[in-house]
């Protein structure tokens, strides 16, 4: 069964900007990267008081992330897997927890079709960027 996508984190004051994170985690991946990093990330921007929105797309699957896009986050944070081969690919989950990549071409696009893509995108993943170079400067433009 899907998991609801978990709450944004607000306070009071208004946030100063809106953090999207994705932190898949394939089970049938042959290595699992630590979490740290994302929690890292929301620990971090509690410690300094920064009034920042933090939402993790849960579950981590590609509609799931294409359906919260439209929100207008200022910054997106993905923390995964990702292989250079033919292109680059980021791997998302499906709704069974197995692996399910996504060209980074393809990621690309759905950023800048979003009603309002992303100012940072925070990229850690395996070997993507070796794939794709054009990720930054097509963003740009």
């Amino acid at each position: 069964m899907p998991q609801p996508a978990s709450p944004p984190v607000k306070s009071e004051t208004p946030p100063a900007f809106r953090v999207l994170t994705v932190v898949p985690r394939a089970m049938d991946e042959k290595e699992l990267p630590d979490i740290t990093d994302a929690w890292s990330l929301a620990d971090g921007l509690a410690a300094v008081e920064v009034p920042a929105e933090v939402c993790f797309v849960r579950p981590p699957v590609i509609e799931q992330l294409r359906a919260r896009m439209d929100a207008g986050w200022d910054i997106l944070h993905f923390d995964g897997h990702g292989t250079a081969e033919e292109g680059g690919f980021l791997v998302f989950e499906t709704q069974d927890g197995l692996g399910d990549l996504l060209a980074a071409g393809k990621f690309i696009e759905m950023l800048k079709h979003s009603g309002q893509p992303p100012r940072l995108i925070i990229l850690l993943a395996c070997q993507p960027a070796k794939g794709e170079r054009r990720i930054g400067s097509t963003m740009m433009t």
